[in-house]
């Protein structure tokens, strides 16, 4: 499991970066493809897939406690995603999706930082205890 959590953090280190240099990479991506429904299904499945294998493996790590914490986050990020979809519908969703996309041009940078640390925790969590 250490592993596969090791390639999800040098998957999100990648996108932190195409955050940080080409953001519209991303957001175009997004943009293009927020009426697909498959694409929350894949938001749904992979925080929940990351969640549980954090959550599972979270003894193996560093810093057990922050992936724990880190791992219970993501499950409740799918069930938010879940809840939100059940009760408001897609296209209020992709109405808000396309609103935060305009607004996180000006913020891409940071939320690339963010997302780059993020990255870069998972791997230094499970590199080697």
């Amino acid at each position: 499991m250490k592993f596969i959590i090791l390639i999800i953090g040098a998957l999100i280190l990648f996108l932190g970066g195409s955050l940080i240099i080409n953001p519209e990479f991303i957001l175009d991506f997004f943009e293009n493809n927020k009426e697909s429904q498959g694409i929350y299904v894949f938001g749904i499945l992979f925080r929940t897939v990351l969640g549980i294998l954090l959550v599972l493996s979270a003894n193996e790590s560093k810093h057990p406690t922050i992936v724990t914490f880190l791992g219970y986050f993501s499950l409740l990020g799918a069930l938010a995603l879940v809840v939100s979809l059940t009760y408001f519908g897609q296209e209020t969703i992709q109405n808000m999706l396309s609103t935060l996309i305009n607004d996180y041009n000006s913020y891409a940078p940071v939320l690339g930082g963010f997302t780059l640390g993020m990255g870069g925790f998972l791997i230094y969590a499970f590199l080697k205890r």
